[in-house]
């Protein structure tokens, strides 16, 4: 019988097969986009999946798969077929953990990581690897891509500042706007510009970046505020509308714009600020008398001319005007004042008319002539507008009286 090394002996002659022995991990990844709005938020997590094989010949103890960013050690789902804590040449081990996502990972868009196993062989050599995205003979990272957000909104609101207590929006009197800028993204935002034409382009900002980094993280809200000066044409319109617009560049490149809203960020309406109006039309009517034979009495014939003076009380445009006056006649024709000859009374506008009347028997023996005017017109919103007119003053409507300078005497004839 044959011997391996010796004519004295009969032992069996035994060939040592050299065995291999290797532990590989893939890692796979998983984003859980939990309120499924397309993007990745806050608190929503990626759930790693990974698969421990032994490459080897020879069983794996004491297997040991970590991760440190998901907080060390990762503990066996599934694999261990006949749960002796050995890693078999035909076992696949299953592990999983989940992650939360942090906003640094948000604004990168990415999480990348790797795990790390360890065996100890039967023979007794240690065994590693470093884990895979998708195959045992590499060692890539495990890159998970986050859907991003990114967007940004203003609201604008404003307060009429009637500061000289009258209740009615006055020439010189401001609005003050308010902006609220804020992130509506997963993204910071830098080179953040608020324009409002109206108010002259760019808003400084007020306040609200914390950090002072001029970049609009997504819990930080921006405030601005800017003073607008009324003008006649807003007060006739009793309104004043007006849109400001927010631009920014996302950490991921992408340009941000978004047109204000007056209350809300998912809209874009315009900002309108009613103006409360005042409206009012006067008339002064004054009197001279002529005394024609200068007599230095009122005598039949001689005459009376009144003079009237229409004004524009309020801050509205008013059209249709018309002075009446029964006792000369009725309509009164403009003398003057319409400086742009449009027929519209406007606010800065003084208009002139002038009646003559010629003195009955009935004045000169009361000695006093006393009457009335009526202005009417229509305010732009379309009001009806009525004075009646006083001697001296647009807050009263006192009537005019002309005294008529009269002559006394007496005598007697007699005849026979």
């Amino acid at each position: 019988i044959s011997d391996d090394d010796s004519v004295l002996e009969d032992d069996i002659t035994e060939t040592v097969l050299p065995q291999e022995s290797g532990i590989a991990v893939i890692k796979t990844s998983v984003f859980n986009d939990e309120n499924n709005d397309g993007f990745a938020d806050l608190g929503e997590t990626i759930t790693y999946n990974f698969t421990v094989t032994n490459e080897g010949e020879l069983a794996i103890t004491s297997v040991v798969l970590t991760d440190a960013m998901l907080g060390g050690v990762i503990t066996l789902s599934s694999g261990d077929l006949n749960s002796d804590n050995i890693l078999d040449v035909d076992e696949t081990w299953l592990y999983t953990a989940n992650y939360t996502i942090l906003q640094l990972d948000i604004d990168a868009g990415i999480v990348s990581n790797q795990a790390t196993v360890t065996g100890i062989s039967t023979d007794g050599s240690t065994l590693t690897d470093i884990s895979d995205d998708d195959s045992v003979l590499e060692d890539d990272i495990t890159e998970t891509v986050l859907p991003q957000e990114s967007g940004i909104a203003v609201i604008k609101t404003s307060i009429f500042n009637d500061e000289n207590t009258d209740g009615f929006a006055d020439l010189g009197e401001t609005i003050t706007y308010n902006f609220t800028v804020t992130n509506e993204g997963e993204l910071a935002i830098t080179s953040v510009v608020l324009t409002d034409a109206m108010l002259g382009g760019v808003i400084t900002l007020s306040s609200g970046d914390l950090n002072n980094d001029n970049i609009l993280d997504v819990d930080e809200i921006w405030l601005y505020t800017a003073n607008y000066t009324i003008l006649q044409l807003d007060i006739d319109a009793g309104i004043v509308s007006n849109q400001a617009t927010v631009t920014g560049t996302s950490s991921d490149g992408s340009t941000l714009t978004d047109l204000s809203d007056d209350d809300s960020v998912l809209e874009d309406e315009i900002t309108e600020t009613v103006l409360p109006q005042e409206s009012g039309i006067a008339v002064i009517k004054t009197s001279v008398f002529n005394d024609e034979n200068n007599d230095g009495f009122a005598d039949l014939g001689e005459t009376i001319t009144y003079n009237f003076t229409v004004t524009n009380e309020g801050e509205l445009l008013i059209t249709n005007v018309v002075l009446t006056d029964v006792m000369l006649g009725g309509v009164i024709a403009l003398s003057s004042g319409d400086l742009n000859g449009d027929n519209i009374l406007n606010i800065d506008e003084i208009w002139l008319y002038t009646a003559n009347y010629t003195i009955l028997q009935s004045d000169i023996d009361a000695g006093v002539v006393s009457n009335q005017a009526t202005v009417t017109g229509t305010s732009s919103d379309g009001s009806t507008l009525t004075d009646l007119s006083d001697d001296d003053s647009v807050l009263e409507d006192d009537i005019t009286q002309t005294v008529l300078p009269q002559e006394s005497g007496i005598a007697v004839i007699k005849t026979s």
